[in-house]
């Protein structure tokens, strides 16, 4: 019970330092792909993703750039839905239940 007090609240302190990755990160996508983003149902599922692959060791600060700019994101209808599986393939390469494998964040 505690630790999922813990996870709510280091979530919450997070968030803000994310989401400004994400936004920078997202900087050379054409802005009408960006737009909801944050209202996307997958960002804070992103953003947890990019937690726990920061939790794991995994230098987000420069992987998750290269998960944007490592595929292109012209047909995807919720950025942040991609960029979500993106992450969390890096970080759960070998999880069946993910699909294909993508490069890990590193």
């Amino acid at each position: 019970r505690m630790w999922a007090e813990y996870d709510t609240i280091a979530g919450v302190a997070q968030r803000d330092r994310y989401g400004e990755l994400v936004a920078s990160s997202c900087a050379g996508v054409p802005a009408e792909q960006v737009e909801g983003l944050r209202e996307s149902a997958a960002y804070g599922p992103l953003l947890a993703a990019l937690r726990d692959a920061q939790a794991l060791g995994l230098d987000v600060q420069q992987g998750l750039p290269r998960l944007v700019e490592g595929r292109s994101l012209a047909s995807a209808a919720d950025v942040a839905a991609v960029l979500h599986g993106r992450v969390a393939r890096g970080v759960h390469p070998s999880d069946p239940r993910r699909g294909g494998a993508a490069p890990p964040v590193r």
